[in-house]
């Protein structure tokens, strides 16, 4: 089947919804326009030992690798920034072993050049315009580039925004790993997947109620990602 058929059908079946379509988007997106690491790649960026060390030692567990790396980046980011009390004795900071790792990587993603991103790909600034209708966005991106191509949408960060900010799935953007504007949000190690699990049936609930309801359209997943497989 060819792209011209496929955006045909695409067409199709988006004209006869009674309902504007949500967007579920992942990190193939970011890399794509951006230049943004995978999730080993962003990881790799902060390990002093190869990050293949760590997933070695966790049988190729990604949020069990992070952990690992988060114990040891710890010491190391304290020796170093021993007398920026600014930082960790701030109301912001939470006193857990992958706060340091998750500032640093929220710093590094906030560094990002996302207007002149959009400059040299003129099709996402054609997205921000009124012709352009969707009724929100479903993310597991920690970056800022949903939020530059779709200014006008309302942006909920993590479970507790959409457990107690009540959401009404309507022109919002659902980052449910977390943003770099809250370092604390990220989801990133093991620890973080025990306790996003655990909150988990009521944020189920609201996906499946939008998957139900409105067509979904998939981009910068790999058919095969977990976030596909089981999205919650």
């Amino acid at each position: 089947m060819s792209d011209l058929d496929i955006e045909k059908q695409l067409a199709k079946i988006l004209s006869e919804s009674p309902s504007a379509p949500f967007l579920f988007i992942g990190s193939g997106f970011s890399r794509r326009y951006i230049n943004m690491p995978d999730w080993k790649g962003l990881l790799s960026q902060f390990s002093k030992k190869p990050f293949t060390r760590y997933l070695g030692m966790a049988n190729d567990d990604i949020p069990k690798a992070a952990l690992a790396l988060a114990n040891d980046f710890y010491e190391e980011w304290f020796e170093e920034n021993e007398n920026n009390k600014e930082v960790y004795e701030s109301k912001s900071w939470l006193n857990k072993v992958e706060t340091p790792l998750k500032y640093e990587i929220s710093r590094f993603i906030q560094s990002y050049d996302i207007e002149g991103c959009l400059i040299q790909h003129p099709e996402l600034i054609e997205l921000t315009s009124d012709k352009v209708v969707i009724d929100g966005i479903i993310t597991t991106n920690w970056d800022l580039l949903l939020e530059k191509i779709f200014p006008k949408l309302e942006v909920y960060v993590g479970q507790s925004d959409i457990l107690f900010k009540h959401p009404q799935a309507v022109g919002e953007i659902f980052k449910i790993h977390g943003s770099c504007t809250d370092f604390n949000s990220l989801i990133l190690s093991s620890n973080d997947y025990k306790d996003f699990n655990q909150k988990n049936p009521y944020l189920a609930a609201k996906l499946i109620s939008i998957f139900l309801e409105k067509p979904v359209i998939f981009l910068g997943y790999s058919l095969s990602d977990e976030n596909i497989v089981n999205p919650t």
